[in-house]
């Protein structure tokens, strides 16, 4: 049963990681920005045990208050699991961005986490900061990362965004 736990856990970090990826918003007054994406989750091994990821569904919804602050709701949905048990997650953020350039903003918020393992729920939240930012490839593709450390996570996102219209994205 520890074994099933710890690998819980580990699927938790990695899959939690990857599918709350979503790009960084532009930060300009009044500029609304919604992104919506579908992830894949990886397979891995824990102690002999693996540990499948399923697709995810994540999206988010940023606001510019001006040219330099934003706030920025993000959700998204994931699921992992071996043969006997599987598990099912959200995770919801409100997080404050600053802009420190063109290409980069830092953020402070606030994190949940929701989880049900085997018919047993779980949850676990608490505050988060960090710095996001992409990088123009194409003329509506950009490359993104986001890296965070709170008192319960630790963020690491990498992933390409296409820019259908200023304010609709698709990771």
């Amino acid at each position: 049963m520890k074994k099933k736990i710890l690998s819980a856990l580990l699927a938790t970090m990695v899959v939690g990681s990857v599918t709350a990826m979503a790009a960084p918003a532009e930060i300009e007054e009044g500029k609304w920005d919604i992104t919506i994406g579908s992830s894949f989750s990886p397979n891995t091994e824990d102690n002999g045990y693996d540990v499948d990821g399923d697709s995810g569904l994540y999206g988010n919804i940023t606001y510019g208050m001006d040219d330099k602050w934003a706030l920025q709701y993000d959700y998204s949905h994931y699921g992992y699991g071996q043969k006997g048990w599987s598990a099912k997650g959200d995770a919801n953020e409100v997080n404050i961005l600053y802009k420190l350039s063109p290409n980069l903003n830092a953020y402070a918020g606030y994190v949940y986490y929701g989880e049900n393992y085997d018919g047993a729920g779980y949850h676990t939240d608490g505050a988060q900061i960090g710095l996001q930012g992409w990088y123009p490839i194409a003329d509506q593709v950009n490359l993104f990362g986001k890296i965070g450390l709170g008192n319960n996570n630790q963020v690491y996102e990498l992933g390409a965004t296409y820019q259908f219209a200023d304010d609709w994205g698709l990771d």
